[in-house]
């Protein structure tokens, strides 16, 4: 079997894609628990490596709007502010809702798509966060 570099890029990107409502899910389910025990330092230190990990493979393969919405969430788990981990607790789970089941074409979820090429899928659309202080 005659693998390419591409076909292997591709294969991996699918793999993700598919993985990725999981994931979502997962990281929705941690935040749950530290809202349940707020001081559950290992929770929280358990949910950062899952930030760091899932924000690395959605940038390296080119979810940039997935990777945006974990930075989020980042940020509202340091701020540690119940509202603000609630409001990124839905959006994740949002997320997962629009991935599921869904072939996430390679060309659709790169950087180096032209926009102009094709319309872009709902789920790959900017998520806008409201946090009050």
């Amino acid at each position: 079997m005659n693998t390419t570099p591409a076909s292997q890029k591709a294969e991996l990107h699918r793999l993700f894609a598919r993985r990725l409502p999981g994931k979502l899910r997962q990281l929705a389910s941690l935040i749950d628990r530290i809202v349940g025990s707020p001081s559950g330092d290992n929770i929280k230190q358990q949910l950062l490596l899952h930030i760091d990990q899932s924000v690395r493979s959605a940038e390296s393969f080119g979810f940039t709007t997935i990777a945006e919405l974990i930075h989020h969430v980042e940020a509202a788990v340091h701020s540690g502010e119940l509202p603000a981990l609630a409001s990124v607790q839905r959006q994740l789970l949002h997320a997962a809702e629009q991935f599921d089941g869904r072939e996430i074409p390679l060309v659709a979820a790169t950087e180096s798509a032209k926009p102009e090429a094709h319309e872009p899928s709902p789920a790959l659309q900017p998520i806008m966060l409201a946090m009050a202080n």
